[in-house]
């Protein structure tokens, strides 16, 4: 009784292919089993493969959602963030710099400090990028045995006023 739906589920599991990925009507085969000379049972799936293609759909809502494979990705997205991947680090710098700006300008105007909002929000953003790529390990083992201090990374804004700022030099 168990057995004809244990088996429909297995068929069925065969006959699945990766997401985003078009079928070429051969099966795609690992190059250890071609060694080996080996069939493969079921396919599989790379949690990173899988990864390339969900990143990109990533958004505020789906790092609340309740579903557990939105779960897993979001946290292994985050590890990838602080081993320096740069495609993690800029999806989650982009869904977090708006919400970031809005408090950094909240908190100025509720201190009463007279800095221009522009800056106030440059600098929420620097912060932002830098606690989310986090510091490397090689970074952490420098700081600790020559004193180095940590540069805070500089963004596009930045980069725009030092090119202003030579243009009127030059003037």
């Amino acid at each position: 009784m168990l057995v004809i739906p244990l088996f429909c589920l297995l068929t069925s599991l065969a006959n699945t292919r990766p997401y985003g990925k078009k079928y070429s009507g051969q099966d795609e085969q690992n190059p250890l089993y071609d060694a080996l000379d080996i069939e493969p049972i079921l396919p599989y799936y790379s949690v990173s493969d899988i990864y390339e293609l969900w990143l990109p759909t990533l958004t505020q809502e789906k790092m609340k959602s309740s579903d557990l494979l939105d779960r897993i990705f979001v946290t292994y997205a985050i590890k990838r963030a602080l081993n320096q991947d740069k495609e993690a680090i800029n999806k989650l710098c982009s869904l977090f710099q708006d919400i970031a700006e809005k408090v950094a300008e909240k908190m100025a105007k509720k201190r009463g400090l007279k800095r221009h909002i522009d800056d106030i929000k440059q600098e929420a953003r620097i912060l932002l990028w830098s606690m989310i790529k986090g510091f490397s390990p090689k970074q952490i083992l420098d700081g600790l045995t020559h004193n180095v201090n940590f540069s805070i990374p500089n963004p596009h804004f930045s980069q725009r006023v030092i090119c202003n700022i030579k243009r009127f030099q030059n003037t």
